[in-house]
């Protein structure tokens, strides 16, 4: 098997592995329990939160355990509060996670005086932003890396912006560890969103970090976990191995970037000269170094992806968690990318485990596989 589907989810690296094994199997008590026990797995919590805070420049406290990116997006959405009252608009770019787009949906249907403004994909969010005219009570939510396309946004300029104005910024960056630098204390934005199992940690773990001194709502309540901010008992063997994930992210991040660029730069310059009809997204605008979307009009992106699986390749045809619906893929329609074009759309995705040699065995099939369709498709036209 050759992997190419790690937007979708990485490989649990050794040391979250080897770190999370003691809390699994030997260290199991409830952190809010009042022995020895507990307040071992509460200082281990304790722990990994300061590790996270200090990978990605912010400080413990406004790191907020969650079950992953989705609820992480749910809560800052459908949870902040501007002057004590709910945001009087929630603004996001249609090219955005699903998760954002039905969030932001959910919190219009809630009720008072709550509008969602959906804006096109911008190459420029600052200049599309300034278009509608932000004020006080405006609630922005952007990603910093698309999940489909690997486009990276200047998230840092739209905080900046959103600043000047009152307005909240919510930043998906579920997708940028490992794959860009990224300093949260430099974007200075209101939430953000983190995901574990997107950098080599465990499924089932991942944050929102909080500004400090900002308020919100929790999505459901329970005892006083997380500063009372989420409720339910807290994932000690996920928060290690997350903390693990993100320490390791220092040892390696800058020399895994530069390997995941030079394997997308080849990649993508062998299947283009190999291939016929084929569109790579976002190629001249700046991307993740591990994502390439490639297009090829005329087929279908379940049957190139049913044969690559034949041929033991893993990859996608966009975002796991709306590809079971079928059609065209939101983000490229919000992109202005034609039907017969994005029906032809798969993602490879990278990770810093992928080999040249990895690389240059898909490069082989995915030519082969391509060829055969297109020819295939020519003889039944």
């Amino acid at each position: 098997m050759i992997y190419l589907d790690n937007n979708a989810s990485t490989r649990l690296c050794a040391p979250a592995l080897k770190a999370m094994q003691p809390w699994l199997t030997e260290h199991w008590a409830n952190p809010s329990s009042n022995h020895s026990e507990g307040r071992l797995c509460l200082a281990e919590l304790t722990n990994a939160r300061h590790i996270i805070a200090e990978t990605f420049g912010a400080s413990p406290g406004q790191i907020v355990f969650t079950s992953g990116a989705t609820e992480s997006n749910s809560l800052a959405i459908l949870g902040a509060h501007v002057d004590g009252r709910p945001p009087s608009r929630f603004i996001f770019f249609q090219s955005g996670h699903f998760s954002v787009l039905t969030a932001c949906e959910m919190a219009a249907l809630r009720g008072g005086n709550t509008d969602v403004l959906r804006l096109p994909h911008s190459e420029d969010p600052v200049a599309a932003l300034r278009q509608i005219g932000l004020r006080r009570g405006d609630f922005i939510s952007i990603d910093w890396v698309n999940n489909e396309t690997g486009i990276i946004n200047d998230v840092a300029a739209v905080s900046r912006l959103a600043s000047l104005h009152g307005a909240l910024v919510h930043i998906d960056a579920a997708q940028a560890p490992g794959k860009i630098d990224i300093g949260l204390s430099k974007v200075d934005a209101d939430f953000v969103t983190l995901s574990a199992h997107k950098m080599h940690g465990p499924r089932g773990i991942g944050a929102l970090v909080v500004k400090p001194k900002l308020t919100f709502e929790p999505l459901w309540v329970g005892g006083a976990q997380e500063s009372g901010r989420r409720g339910g008992t807290e994932n000690v063997p996920g928060a290690v191995g997350f903390a693990a994930a993100a320490a390791e992210l220092r040892v390696v991040d800058s020399a895994a970037r530069e390997q995941m660029r030079r394997l997308q730069q080849k990649f993508e310059a062998a299947i283009c000269e190999s291939t016929r009809e084929i569109v790579v997204i976002g190629q001249h605008l700046r991307r993740a170094p591990n994502t390439s979307l490639v297009c090829w009009p005329g087929l279908s992106s379940a049957t190139i992806l049913q044969h690559l699986d034949e041929r033991g390749i893993c990859a996608s045809a966009g975002s796991a968690c709306s590809s079971r619906s079928g059609g065209v893929s939101h983000v490229l329609s919000a992109l202005g990318i034609s039907g017969p074009v994005a029906r032809g759309a798969v993602r490879f995705s990278t990770s810093r485990d992928t080999t040249e040699s990895e690389i240059d065995a898909a490069t082989v099939i995915v030519v082969e596989v391509i060829r055969h369709l297109q020819g295939r498709r020519s003889i039944a036209h």
